[in-house]
């Protein structure tokens, strides 16, 4: 694989949404506690 550098102020928009979109894959967003509070509908 090739890897290109890019200036940092670019791509910093970029690489926080690839962050944001691989801690979903991991975790559950902490705003749906579901396994915790099955009472409440879970709201999408």
């Amino acid at each position: 694989m090739e890897f290109t550098i890019y200036d940092g102020d670019d791509v910093a928009p970029f690489l926080e949404g690839l962050e944001e979109r691989a801690q979903r894959k991991v975790a559950p967003p902490a705003e749906e506690p579901a396994a915790e509070k099955p009472d409440e509908p879970m709201e999408h």
